[in-house]
């Protein structure tokens, strides 16, 4: 269940709307919402209609809820994430997490756009996370001054095997790499770009880290995926170009969620 108050009124607001019984939850980082256009839509719900919820403020990200089946499972979609960034504190950046917890979702599949640290990772490449480096709120690595570890625990090895997998499926290959997750909202510098390389991470957000560790401890199992939307670089680069980049990429990516959806257990 959830913890707080306003999480038992979002889940009774959603209860009220008929959403069933979801399985699986999937957060829909920037770009990522356009996918929904290929289902049929069970129902919706407003972020604004959630008691106590926050509200999207960043663009790309709708903040919608909607639940529909895809690719044989019944789901709740969060068209939209929140980022510490834009004010909010741990609890309010993983309610969607809390929430798919509540509705007794075992397993959650995170999607981010990501800047490519790895000169192996071409623009649009997608990149299964196996582990992540968190810089962010909550994150593991706080008050840490030697160089960090990087989690894996919060991965699931077999759902993580399963994107590989949907990847080949769909003939569009998924890499293995880890996140460096970080505050935001600003983009990295060159000297940031080195050092986050030299820790070991492959892709970096603004994202994900947190919901993945807020997932752990609900008993929740996670994947996530990654889209790279841009290679870091000293260019200037607007939250617009994250967005045009990451549309090229839906219906590979609509695809590649369908296949691994299609080879996650069905409930017991």
């Amino acid at each position: 269940m959830v913890d707080n108050p306003s999480g038992s009124a979002a889940l009774l607001a959603l209860r009220k709307k008929g959403i069933g019984e979801p399985r699986v939850a999937i957060i829909l980082g920037s770009g990522f919402s356009t996918v929904l256009n290929s289902l049929v839509i069970h129902g919706h719900c407003d972020y604004s209609d959630l008691p106590g919820w926050p509200q999207t403020s960043v663009s790309g990200h709708p903040g919608r809820c909607v639940w529909a089946r895809w690719g044989g499972q019944e789901c709740i979609i969060f068209a939209g994430r929140f980022h510490g960034y834009e004010g909010l504190d741990s609890d309010s950046v993983c309610a969607p997490v809390s929430l798919a917890s509540a509705l007794g979702c075992r397993e959650i599949l995170l999607t981010c756009a990501a800047g490519a640290l790895s000169p192996d990772l071409p623009l649009g490449a997608l990149v299964a996370i196996e582990g992540h480096l968190s810089f962010g709120h909550g994150g593991d690595l706080k008050g840490r001054l030697s160089t960090p570890d990087i989690v894996r625990s919060h991965y699931s090895p077999t759902l993580t095997q399963s994107l590989l997998d949907a990847g080949d499926t769909a003939g569009d290959a998924v890499n293995l790499g880890v996140l460096a997750s970080v505050p935001g909202p600003s983009y990295e510098t060159s000297a940031e770009v080195n050092m986050l390389r030299s820790f070991g991470a492959d892709v970096v957000s603004m994202s994900t880290a947190t919901e993945a560790q807020c997932g752990t401890k609900f008993g929740i199992e996670i994947a996530a995926l990654a889209c790279v939307t841009n290679v870091v670089s000293d260019v200037t680069l607007q939250h617009s170009d994250v967005v045009d980049a990451l549309s090229q990429r839906q219906t590979a990516i609509g695809g590649i969620i369908e296949s691994w959806l299609n080879a996650t257990p069905p409930p017991e």
